[in-house]
C-alpha cells in the first residue's frame, strides 16, 4: 500500500512540475554570430529553414537560448524534468553521406562529460532511439563557452530521408550544455526541433514548451549537418556548364554540350521542390513558385551533374 501511495504523490508532483514548466520559459539573449556559409560550403552544409526567413537574416542577434524558470534549467539543454538530448530534423537527399555536424552552444563544464552527436531515421513521424551513427566524442571542456563546434564521424554515414541530428546532454553535476536556438516563430512552420526524454522516446520540443499560456514554443536549433555527394565532388562532375539565376529565372547554359538532362531544384533542408526535364543546351526555368529564399540547383546529364547556389528573391 506504501508503494502505490508513494507513487501517486511522484505522479501528482510531475504532473504538477509540466504544468509548470510550459508557461515558464524566459529568453536570453545571445551574442553568437550565424554561421558565414560561402557559395562552396552552401552545396553540402544544410540549414534549418529559419536561416533564409527575413526575421533570421535582419537580425544582428538571431541566436538565444529559453530558461525553464528559476532553477529548472534549459529549454534546450540540461533541465529538471531529464531530457537526455535535443535534436533537429533535416531531410538527406539519396546519393549523399554525412560527415560532420556544426552545433551552436553554450556550456559549463564540472565533470567533463563526452558530448556526441548521433543520426536517427525519422518514419512516418516516429524517431527510431537507435541511432544510424553517432559521432566521435568530444570533452566538454573542450567544447566552447559560446559558440560553434564541430562533430566529426570517423566513418562517413549514408542515410536518406527524414533524419534527426541529436545532441546529447551531460548528466554530471555542474554540467551544463545549451544548443542555441532561433527565436520564438522564427522556425519552419512544420515544427523541426525534438527533445528526447528520459524513456529514450522522442517528441517533438513544442509539445513540451510553452512559449506562453497555450502558445506552443517554435524555435529552430543551431544545428547543421554537413553532407557529402560524391559524384558531384569528382571526376564525373559536368564540366563548363554555366548556370545562373535572374528575375526568377534560372539559366542553364551547357554551351551545345549537352541537350537532354534533369535540373532540379532544393531548398536548404534538402527537400526537392522543382524538377524539370531540358532537351535543348540553353535553358529558361521559371521560379515563380518558390518563396524567396537559398536553392541548390542540381543539374545532372549523360551520368554526370553539378550543383550550384541560387538566391531567389
Amino acid at each position: 500500500m506504501k508503494k502505490i501511495y508513494l507513487s501517486v504523490i511522484t505522479l501528482a508532483v510531475m504532473t504538477s512540475l509540466s504544468a509548470q514548466h510550459q508557461t515558464a520559459v524566459q529568453e536570453f539573449p545571445s551574442t553568437l554570430i550565424p554561421l558565414n556559409i560561402s557559395s562552396s560550403r552552401a552545396i553540402d552544409t544544410l540549414e534549418p529553414v529559419s536561416n533564409s526567413l527575413t526575421c533570421f537574416t535582419s537580425d544582428p542577434t538571431p541566436f538565444v537560448f529559453y530558461g525553464a524558470g528559476a532553477g529548472n534549467g534549459f529549454v534546450s539543454g540540461n533541465n529538471i524534468y531529464g531530457h537526455k538530448a535535443l535534436g533537429h530534423e533535416f531531410n538527406i537527399p539519396s546519393g549523399n553521406v554525412v560527415t560532420k555536424v556544426l552545433v551552436g552552444v553554450k556550456t559549463t563544464n564540472t565533470s567533463n562529460s563526452n558530448i556526441t552527436v548521433s543520426l536517427h531515421q525519422i518514419t512516418g513521424g516516429v524517431v527510431n532511439a537507435t541511432p544510424a551513427g553517432t559521432s566521435t566524442a568530444k570533452a566538454l571542456s573542450t567544447l566552447p563557452a559560446n559558440g560553434f563546434t564541430t562533430f566529426e564521424f570517423a566513418t562517413p554515414v549514408s542515410i536518406t530521408g527524414d533524419v534527426l541530428f541529436s545532441v546529447n546532454l551531460p548528466t554530471g553535476t555542474g554540467d551544463t550544455l545549451v544548443v542555441f536556438s532561433t527565436k520564438h516563430m522564427c522556425a519552419d512552420p512544420d515544427n523541426k526541433s525534438w527533445y528526447q526524454a528520459g524513456n529514450n522516446s522522442f517528441a517533438k520540443l513544442s509539445t513540451f514548451w510553452n512559449a506562453a499560456p497555450s502558445t506552443p514554443l517554435l524555435i529552430d536549433l543551431a544545428i547543421y549537418p554537413i553532407v557529402s555527394n560524391p559524384v558531384g565532388l569528382n571526376e564525373n562532375a559536368l564540366s563548363d556548364i554555366s548556370v545562373w539565376e535572374y528575375n526568377r529565372q534560372l539559366f542553364v547554359d551547357t554551351h551545345g554540350e549537352y541537350s537532354n538532362g534533369t535540373i532540379s531544384i532544393t531548398n536548404i533542408m534538402g527537400q526537392v521542390v522543382e524538377s524539370f526535364n531540358f532537351n535543348d543546351s540553353f535553358s529558361v526555368v521559371e521560379l515563380n513558385n518558390l518563396a524567396s529564399g537559398i536553392y541548390v540547383a542540381t543539374i545532372a546529364a549523360e551520368g554526370k551533374r553539378i550543383t550550384r547556389k541560387i538566391s531567389v528573391n
